[in-house]
C-alpha cells in the first residue's frame, strides 16, 4: 500500500506501508479498507510533516578550498579578513615556501609576494613569520583535519 503527498507542487512524497515477507500474511480486506478510508488523512499528515521540504542535491558536498576555509576561520575567530591571494600566500608560507618559491607557484614576482606578505602581516597584527605560524597553525591543523 502507498500513500502519496505532494510537497511543494513539484515533489511527491510516497509513504509505503507493508509487511515483510517473514510475516507470511498479506493485508486483510478490512485492513485495506481502513487504509483507503484514511488515505486523505494520511496524505494530509505527510504533507504537513514535509511542508518545508526543499528539493536539492543530497549528495555530500566536497569541502571548500583550504584557502577559503582558512579565510572564514580567521574571520570568525579573530575578525581578520584576508583576500583570497593573501590566504593563498599564508598557506604557502605555512608549508615552508620562500617568497621566490611562492612567486613561481603564483606566477608573480618575489617583490609582489613580499607586498602580499606585508599586507598579510598588517591585517593579522603581526610582524614576523613566527607570529604568523603561532596564529595560523592551530587553525590550519583543524582545517586540514576537515578534508
Amino acid at each position: 500500500m502507498a500513500v502519496f503527498a505532494t510537497v511543494p507542487d513539484t515533489v511527491t512524497i510516497t509513504t509505503c506501508l507493508g509487511r515483510d515477507r517473514s510475516s507470511g500474511a498479506p493485508f486483510s480486506k478490512r485492513e485495506i479498507q481502513a487504509l483507503h478510508n484514511n488515505e486523505r488523512t494520511l496524505s494530509a499528515l505527510a504533507e504537513k510533516n514535509w511542508q518545508d521540504f526543499q528539493p536539492g542535491d543530497s549528495r555530500p558536498q566536497p569541502p571548500a578550498p583550504l584557502g577559503d576555509r582558512l579565510r572564514e576561520a580567521l574571520r570568525r575567530q579573530h575578525d581578520i579578513r584576508l583576500s583570497p591571494r593573501q590566504a593563498e600566500v599564508a598557506l604557502f608560507i605555512l608549508r615552508g615556501h620562500s617568497s621566490l618559491s611562492i612567486g613561481l607557484h603564483l606566477d608573480v614576482s618575489p617583490q609582489t609576494v613580499k607586498v602580499f606578505r606585508r599586507q598579510l602581516y598588517a591585517k593579522c597584527g603581526i610582524s614576523s613569520q613566527a607570529e604568523l605560524f603561532a596564529l595560523l597553525m592551530p587553525l590550519f591543523a583543524r582545517l586540514t583535519d576537515e578534508t
